[in-house]
């Protein structure tokens, strides 16, 4: 900056990071009281910005389990981070959530089980050094969104209901998957009187996938979607 004055700068050496504590078992159906202190382990993350202080609970579950984790706080926006132990001993994240589609900010995460064994929870502030109390639990999550083939040129017409599966952020939806090629241009258009459409497209599939672009509002007045995306991988997109 161009700002000139005194300052004071301190440097400390915190020591080597304690172990990891065993996390806390957690069932399914059984909500648990918790609280994050400034006592609590701490992930150093590359910079200040991905370093957050964790509880952790343990659980195991099978190949093709679908669970859905809640954490709820009024003390600070709660995040829940799922994943396991890699053979190095550090965290490998799977899958996260920080805010509930259904409004506000706390977390709710849709995961379908890859393997069978034993998979960690982290319940952490968005904000890494915040503190306060926390509620979380695991349910036997939704059933998974309904998939299928759409080709160019067709055109759907479909209807959301509450039978309907949820993605992994736990919202409704449907998804249609289409073979692409490099460079070919693709536009997507939905449209509905009922409600606010969304529109998500992914490549890849199963716990792997991920957006490539999203529209809301994109078709021009009002409030139904238009995505237009040139495909940089030949494959299998999905749009949802």
């Amino acid at each position: 900056g161009l700002e000139v004055g005194d300052y004071v700068l301190k440097v400390v050496d915190r020591g080597p990071a304690a172990p990891t504590p065993r996390p806390t078992p957690i069932r399914l159906g059984d909500p648990v009281q918790g609280e994050i202190t400034e006592a609590d382990p701490e992930e150093e993350g590359q910079d200040q910005w991905s370093a957050y202080l964790y509880d952790a609970y343990s659980f195991t579950a099978r190949e093709g389990d679908r669970i859905a984790v809640t954490m709820q706080s009024d003390a600070f926006d709660p995040i829940v981070r799922l994943g396991g132990m890699a053979l190095s001993g550090s965290f490998e994240e799977l899958a996260s959530n920080d805010d509930s589609p259904a409004g506000g900010l706390n977390s709710y995460l849709v995961f379908t089980i890859p393997a069978d064994g034993e998979y960690l929870i982290r319940a952490a502030p968005l904000g890494g050094n915040q503190t306060g109390a926390y509620t979380v639990a695991i349910a036997e999550g939704p059933p998974p969104v309904a998939t299928q083939v759409i080709a160019f040129g067709d055109t759907v017409q479909g209807a959301l209901s509450e039978d309907d599966g949820s993605n992994p952020g736990g919202q409704r939806a449907d998804a249609y998957t289409f073979a692409g090629r490099v460079g070919q241009r693709v536009v997507a258009t939905m449209s509905s009187d009922d409600f606010d459409t969304y529109l998500d497209l992914y490549m890849g599939q199963g716990e792997g996938r991920y957006v490539v672009d999203s529209d809301d509002d994109g078709a021009g007045e009002g409030t139904n979607s238009r995505l237009s995306y040139t495909l940089t991988e030949a494959g299998e997109y999905t749009l949802e």
